[in-house]
């Protein structure tokens, strides 16, 4: 923002205030006004610790994801003008700093910087913040140390009761000011972190209001401006997945007809060895799983695009549950787990797309399969609540903690997954999230009830028919 139509930059207009309020102050009572004007300042850093460094985490950790380090270098600037900050900055895993709000100290080890005077003369406040890596690196913001103001605090009571009516006045501005300007200041930059948390909980349309003057109101553009890039970025990777996807169903389909084909209807099938048979076989599992998951991935760019189509009629859902058992039995065998319906007969039909729900008792029967041992058993339950009928899926699995049972429900999104790389069990990660949206599609709703150790129950409600 350079040229005569400039607004005031936001570090400019806090100089000057608070350098009003403290020539004002040294006019008044100097001493006095000097060490309550340090406590203020101080205490409100302190009502503000557990947010201060926090903020600044979370921005370093957006920045370092997307790539925009002048983000975090206007951060560390604005919360450095902040009246009682000594200095402010981030340093890596290797305990080496990424970026001081003194750039002459960016790239040294904290540990050279924790010997500097300033350094040495401050108390320290610290929040984490994680990489993309996974490892964990640290904000960190310094402020006066308890001792040098204790001392301030000491020197002003000798200085007798002359000077405690102006110090009352200095008290009075400089705590207003600081109000006003730490208000000023935590409103957008709160505004600012919800709305990077919402982007990485996968909200791209999380945008801020641009109106603040300065610093803020420019950090809050570009925050805005990177949201945008990221929805069209979001939307080619949709487009372009889509357009693979489909792609790939005609030729995986010919592949698993022309093995079928040599190993059912071949006339000369007769001449065909053990291998090669096995290796036909190979091939048409391999077509047929691929076509599986080419499926996936396109029912959840529908989904996405909101370009799903339901085939909408009565549903009964007895029926469709002994479809799934019946469909699972073998595999349900084969690992030692039992499946069974207790889905009384006599419910109301529900209104939805049989192939759908078909499809989402199957995704919900084959989850409780892989997360449950060998004895244990996965049952179907439904019953009628309202205009609605509520299916339920439970089994005797390892459980989910409360805390990942939402993030399941997103896309590429899969619990445990070291234990499934462990065991082999493949999945896209697309099931849930596909299950949510077709529920919530032809009018219903998905909840889940799980505890570490208690297995895992999700239930899905569907409205019920309507008869003239």
């Amino acid at each position: 923002m350079a040229g005569p139509q400039a607004p005031v930059r936001l570090r400019t207009r806090i100089a000057l205030a608070v350098g009003g309020a403290a020539a004002f102050s040294f006019l008044v009572a100097l001493a006095v006004s000097i060490v309550i004007g340090h406590q203020v300042t101080y205490e409100i850093l302190m009502l503000h610790k557990a947010s201060d460094p926090q903020l600044l985490a979370a921005t370093a950790s957006l920045a370092v994801r997307q790539g925009e380090p002048r983000m975090l270098q206007d951060v560390l600037q604005i919360i450095r003008a902040r009246p009682g900050v000594e200095y402010a900055y981030v340093s890596d895993p290797s305990g080496r700093i990424f970026m001081h709000s003194q750039p002459e100290f960016t790239g040294h080890p904290v540990g050279e910087w924790k010997q500097t005077p300033l350094a040495r003369a401050s108390n320290e406040l610290q929040a984490p913040f994680g990489l993309p890596d996974g490892k964990m690196g640290m904000a960190a913001i310094g402020v006066p140390s308890v001792l040098h103001i204790g001392l301030m605090m000491l020197l002003g009571r000798f200085l007798g009761p002359f000077f405690l009516g102006a110090a009352a006045i200095g008290i009075a501005l400089v705590l207003a000011l600081s109000l006003k300007l730490s208000g000023g200041l935590a409103r957008p930059l709160q505004a600012l972190a919800d709305a990077s948390r919402e982007l990485g909980q996968g909200n791209l349309a999380a945008q801020v209001e641009a109106s603040a003057p300065g610093e803020i109101g420019e950090l809050a553009e570009r925050f805005n401006e990177m949201a945008k890039q990221l929805q069209v970025f979001d939307r080619l990777k949709d487009q372009f997945v889509s357009n693979v996807s489909h792609e790939l169903r005609s030729p995986l389909a010919a592949i698993a007809m022309n093995a079928d084909y040599l190993l059912e209807q071949d006339p000369e099938r007769a001449k065909l060895g053990s291998k090669q048979r096995e290796m036909l076989s190979a091939i048409q599992d391999c077509a047929v799983r691929l076509a599986v998951q080419v499926n996936t991935v396109l029912d959840a760019a529908k989904l996405r695009a909101g370009k799903m189509e339901y085939k909408l009629a009565p549903v009964a859902v007895d029926s469709a549950a002994a479809r799934a058992v019946a469909l699972f039995s073998v595999a349900a065998g084969s690992v030692g787990v039992s499946l069974a319906s207790e889905i009384p007969s006599g419910l109301p039909k529900v209104l939805a797309d049989p192939e759908r729900v078909d499809a989402i008792l199957s995704n919900l029967i084959w989850n409780g399969l892989k997360y449950t041992p060998s004895g244990g058993k996965v049952t179907l339950h439904a019953k009628a609540c309202g205009g609605m009928v509520e299916l339920m899926v439970s089994d005797t699995g390892k459980g989910i903690a409360k805390e990942e049972q939402e993030r399941l429900f997103s896309p590429f999104e899969r619990a445990d997954e070291a234990d499934q790389e462990r065991r082999r069990l493949r999945g896209t990660g697309l099931g849930l999230f596909i299950v949510k949206l077709t529920v919530e599609g032809m009018g219903g709703r998905v909840r889940m009830e799980s505890e570490p150790g208690r297995g895992t129950r999700v239930a899905f409600t569907l409205p019920v028919e309507k008869r003239a």
